[in-house]
């Protein structure tokens, strides 16, 4: 059971995390820089020789199914990620650069990462045939992959009492944010949210984080928050093999105009990809 005293222990870790790297800083300010040039993006990357290595790994794996390698990442952005993937991947590898979670041996990063390229896979797509402006491809991805990132960040600030909620949760992610939630009196959410406005990112990837959080509906991105908590129970299901019914989620899909019928063809696609969105997640974690 959390106490008054754990929940504030947490908020102060959380406030008083180190703050970014002066490079990570440049990354993600330049990432989110809509007016930023492929020669631009390309020099600010090539700043975190890990980053370089990890984009050059994505460009090079088995999902863009290149037949021959590619050494530049100027030419790996052109010819192969594109501008707009590689600016969400860019952030995400930065973000995750920033944690060591080695002290948590019962955390498994890549499934943690397998998770979350397979929820913005499919948040993506919902977005794909709705008008709504803050429903772009681009937003919805990166936001996406945002949305676990207190996870993280309880993992890096409490590693021995995240080993104990692995142990007991393994991979489902609703006991985990259950037992954070018993621990230290906020969901993973939360922590996601603290974190980011800790860390100054802007609020189109903190505030979508606030409304999960509180379960608001009236949230300013209501859309994209119906949107990311359908991608994410999507995915819980197809991760538990238990997504045989979209009958379920009739209503959900066709707010964002898809039937049963074409989200089930986005699903075999999915199936048919799965291994190598798990090779991204390897990569991604170095």
């Amino acid at each position: 059971m959390t106490t008054n005293s754990d929940h504030q222990s947490l908020v102060i870790a959380i406030k008083n995390l180190p703050p970014l790297s002066k490079n990570n800083i440049r990354i993600i300010n330049t990432v989110n820089n809509p007016d930023v040039d492929v020669d631009e993006l390309v020099a600010v990357l090539s700043s975190c020789p890990v980053l370089v290595a990890r984009l050059l790994g994505l460009a090079n794996s088995s999902y863009f199914g290149r037949t021959t390698p590619i050494t530049d990442l100027k030419v790996a952005i052109i010819q192969v990620l594109g501008f707009n993937l590689v600016k969400s991947l860019a952030l995400s590898i930065a973000l995750n650069i920033e944690f060591d979670t080695k002290a948590c041996p019962e955390f498994d990063a890549e499934f943690y990462w397998n998770f979350i390229l397979t929820q913005a896979f499919l948040a993506q797509k919902l977005a794909s045939k709705h008008s709504d402006e803050s429903l772009s491809a681009t937003r919805v991805y990166s936001t996406a992959l945002m949305t676990e990132i207190g996870i993280l960040a309880a993992v890096f600030v409490w590693p021995k009492e995240m080993n104990a909620v692995f142990s007991t949760c393994e991979k489902n992610l609703d006991c985990i944010n259950e037992h954070i939630n018993l621990r230290f009196g906020m969901n993973y959410y939360e922590l996601g949210y603290l974190l980011l406005r800790r860390w100054h990112l802007p609020e189109i990837y903190s505030r979508p984080l606030k409304a999960l959080a509180s379960n608001s509906r009236d949230a300013e991105d209501a859309m994209l928050v119906l949107l990311l908590r359908l991608g994410r129970k999507l995915t819980q299901q197809l991760f538990a093999g238990e997504i045989d019914d979209l009958t379920l989620y009739s209503q959900e899909l066709n707010r964002f105009s898809w039937t049963e019928q074409s989200f089930s063809e986005v699903l075999q696609d999915l199936e048919m990809r799965k291994a190598e969105i798990q090779e991204l997640a390897a990569i991604i974690t170095g």
